[in-house]
């Protein structure tokens, strides 16, 4: 019974911070912190383009995997499965980063939330055939290295919010190695692939500029 019980909860805390909402509900927060800065309207745009980059195409093509037979479940177990929906989600996120570059009204910050997100999700796949990465703490890791990063860049204090995060991450980890979903590894190492790569392009946002403006000719 207390066994059943652990996994119902640690199921539903997957669920509640799965990688597919993560990046909208980090959007819809972060432009609460934007809005004096945005254009009338930008934030809406900003919200739509998210979510159908990151909800609803990483979604549908799971869909189309599943009912493909390519993956045998939503939940990817086995780790060859990842590879495909890996790296749609990479392309998914970079595109979202030239996309918000194109339009010229996103706040940068944002572009190099996308960047660092399509990195992150490109490492994992990299790693794929040694260490199947947890997704679910990259996601959350990705988020606590975009709020470190801003709060760093702005001198702004978001200490109570990272101190959430971190208590998330930990609810998170919790749950998918109480799902044996995932080794210590693989949680740790995805938490701090998430984080590390968002700090760099924050850090390193004038190669990143320099990277989505390049052209050939």
């Amino acid at each position: 019974m207390g066994k059943t019980f652990n996994q119902t909860i640690a199921s539903i805390i997957s669920y509640l911070f799965h990688p597919i909402w993560v990046p909208s509900i980090t959007t819809y927060y972060l432009i609460q912190l934007y809005q004096q800065q945005m254009m009338e309207g930008v934030d809406g745009l900003l919200l739509k383009i998210t979510v159908l980059f990151s909800v609803v195409l990483p979604l549908f093509s799971s869909i189309l995997l599943k009912l493909t037979g390519v993956i045998s479940s939503l939940k990817m177990p086995i780790s060859s499965e990842r590879r495909i929906p890996l790296f749609l989600s990479f392309s998914y996120f970079l595109i979202m980063a030239h996309l918000f570059n194109a339009l010229q009204v996103i706040p940068f910050d944002f572009i190099l939330m996308a960047f660092g997100a399509a990195l992150s999700i490109f490492t994992a796949l990299i790693l794929l055939p040694y260490s199947k990465v947890s997704i679910h703490t990259l996601s959350i890791g990705s988020i606590w290295g975009v709020i470190f990063a801003i709060s760093q860049s702005y001198q702004t204090n978001l200490f109570g919010m990272l101190i959430l995060l971190s208590l998330i991450a930990g609810l998170v980890g919790f749950s998918r190695l109480s799902l044996k979903a995932h080794s210590p590894a693989q949680i740790y190492s995805g938490f701090l692939i998430g984080l590390s790569f968002q700090i760099i392009c924050f850090l390193f946002q004038d190669l990143v500029y320099h990277i989505l403006n390049f052209k050939i000719l």
